[in-house]
């Protein structure tokens, strides 16, 4: 063990020479660990950026105004397998014509890979007339579990509630594309209401 003297004598620089192999000794340590450190941040931060990364989230269908859809997707660098997701509440709809049924079909097995930007989408909830027309709650937990290309198994909680979606607004100008379909809408029911 290295024993330097309490304090250092009047003359600095006998000092230094009488302790310098110790003072040397210790900023080798001291730098061997910080260069240990850095590699094992750098080791880190590599495997988490070209891991896979599931994520579950409600949206507006881009195919219809009065839908809203589920969706499962990978945005991180590579596969992900074995991929399990839960509901809670669980999602148990059996109806036909129920959308919840769907979803509960496709989730009730692993799913055996997800590959990076693909992504798994179903309808969540239908407004119609009489009013929703699937059984999936308003407020759901969706826990994904799964494995990237190690033994590690990545886990992924979400909280997805339906008014997040259904709230959103939005103005549509008379001029725009879709505002220019609605005129033509309009204009053809008003000329078949005159026929």
């Amino acid at each position: 063990m290295l024993m330097l003297p309490a304090a250092p004598p009047n003359d600095l620089w006998s000092w230094l020479n009488a302790n310098g192999a110790a003072i040397s000794t210790i900023a080798t340590v001291v730098t061997a660990l910080v260069a240990i450190g850095a590699l094992l941040a750098a080791a880190r931060d590599s495997r988490e950026r070209s891991r896979p990364y599931l994520a579950a989230e409600l949206l507006p269908s881009p195919k219809s105004t009065t839908a809203v859809v589920f969706r499962v997707f990978n945005f991180g660098a590579t596969v992900a397998r074995d991929v399990h997701v839960t509901f809670d509440p669980p999602i148990d709809a059996t109806a036909d014509d129920d959308p919840a049924r769907h979803i509960r079909l496709r989730y009730e097995h692993t799913i055996p890979h997800l590959s990076p930007g693909q992504s798994l989408n179903n309808t969540w909830q239908s407004f119609a007339a009489r009013g929703k027309v699937s059984s999936a709650p308003d407020d759901c937990t969706v826990t994904i579990t799964y494995k990237g290309s190690g033994r590690r198994v990545h886990t992924d909680v979400y909280r997805l509630r339906l008014d997040t979606i259904t709230n959103e607004t939005e103005a549509t100008s008379s001029d725009s594309e879709l505002g220019a379909i609605r005129r033509i809408a309009q204009s053809l029911e008003t000329l078949s209401k005159k026929r």
